[in-house]
């Protein structure tokens, strides 16, 4: 399958309820097995939290489709502080990261793309879609301390640095790094 077989448009908030069974699918698919090996518990886990993130204020989401099937897709929210996964992200970075990165952020929450759909360029397209043109300053992720990640060697490839010391988050097994980038340099 060529790239150019996928579509990527964007994914309004407001049809996060509808789309959500196959955003869960997406994700569980692309993170049950190795290296996140979030088995079975990826979908439950998930679940709840997609639609709380597609509530968070600026919040801008992606899809990419084959046909009528979503096979990717890519969110993310203004990082308020208050929210509980923001307030963990930004946990994990030291006072001057945070003055340094953190006075206007974007949270890039989930990338993910089905495996069977892996290495066309879907993840650079759902990445720079919901990246670029968003109103802010600077784009902060978490993701696996393993720089051998396709997301690590994506992110690495954007122009993301790491922020963090790798840190472990409650509930899972790995250990994570906080990330950052400028958006202007985000191209």
């Amino acid at each position: 399958m060529e790239p150019s077989a996928a579509r990527v448009r964007p994914l309004a908030a407001s049809s996060a309820a509808a789309v959500s069974e196959a955003v869960v699918s997406v994700y569980a698919a692309a993170f049950s097995g190795p290296p996140y090996e979030e088995g079975t518990a990826a979908r439950s886990r998930f679940a709840p939290r997609w639609i709380a993130h597609a509530a968070a204020p600026g919040w801008r989401g992606v899809g990419a489709w084959v046909d009528d099937a979503l096979v990717g897709f890519a969110y993310g929210h203004a990082a308020t502080p208050g929210l509980p996964w923001v307030d963990a992200v930004l946990a994990q970075l030291a006072p001057p990261t945070r003055t340094k990165w953190c006075a206007d952020p974007f949270l890039l929450c989930e990338l993910a793309v089905a495996p069977a759909h892996r290495g066309l360029g879907l993840g650079s397209a759902l990445h720079d879609a919901v990246i670029d043109d968003a109103p802010h300053a600077t784009a902060l992720l978490t993701t696996l301390d393993d720089r051998s990640t396709a997301g690590a060697l994506l992110y690495a490839r954007r122009g993301w640095r790491r922020l963090s010391a790798p840190y472990v988050a409650p509930g899972y097994p790995h250990r994570y790094v906080v990330m950052g980038v400028r958006l202007d340099r985000c191209a």
